[in-house]
């Protein structure tokens, strides 16, 4: 992964902890004004992490696919090179073999 695609991706990975530890904080506080607030507060507060860690896993995902898809890219590239390579020799026999058969 070239280095401004995971800068992004590692500014994208703190952003949404940010905002998601901010959102537990401000839910906390507004667990903690109604009635039986610890116990409100922890289960956000559980269910605000699990959310976390899934889009951490989100963001691995599509780092890894991101990975992955620069592979095939730089696979097919190559072949491309190759697959004209090939054609510009083939292209060259054919010349060879109308010159020598008296086509051209």
């Amino acid at each position: 992964m070239n280095s401004s695609k995971s800068t992004a991706v590692e500014e994208a990975q703190t952003d949404i902890r940010e905002h998601t530890q901010a959102i537990i904080n401000e839910l906390g506080s507004l667990a903690q004004e109604v009635s039986g607030g610890t116990e409100i507060r922890e289960l956000l507060s559980r269910v605000s992490r699990q959310t976390a860690m899934s889009l951490d896993m989100c963001i691995r995902d599509t780092q890894q696919a991101l990975v992955g898809t620069q592979g095939l890219a730089t696979r097919l590239a190559a072949k491309t090179e190759d697959t004209q390579e090939k054609l510009k020799t083939l292209t060259k026999t054919i010349d060879i073999v109308k010159v020598a058969s008296g086509e051209l």
